[in-house]
């Protein structure tokens, strides 16, 4: 299962169009449901975050690598400015991307 937070509608269109063209699903959800799909039946994949939504991105990915699922979290946020990549690394993120690197990159992540 594929997972998405993010506030970004458009964004979440054009993601979810790739996934689509890919015959995957990719799924909005909130911090609270991506949590609770942790450990269900079907296994979480990968989750992608939008690290604008501030600092509930990092207390999100600490919760989701102490919980019972070990997805490849994906975060990703418009420019890299402060010291928000890397404390989203720490938190536990397998990769930090710039938004528009994260649209063209997804095709190859679907496929691997």
């Amino acid at each position: 299962m594929l997972v998405l937070i993010s506030r970004d509608e458009v964004l979440a269109l054009r993601l979810q169009q790739v996934a689509a063209a890919h015959q995957r699903e990719l799924q909005v959800v909130d911090r609270r449901e991506a949590l609770a799909r942790c450990g269900r039946d079907e296994p979480l994949e990968h989750v992608f975050i939008d690290l604008n939504v501030g600092d509930d991105a990092l207390e999100f990915i600490s919760e989701m690598r102490a919980g019972p699922c070990n997805p490849v979290i994906v975060a990703f946020l418009d420019h890299f400015v402060g010291d928000l990549p890397i404390r989203a690394k720490l938190a536990g993120a397998n990769r930090i991307v710039p938004r528009e690197q994260l649209e063209r990159e997804l095709p190859k992540i679907l496929d691997a």
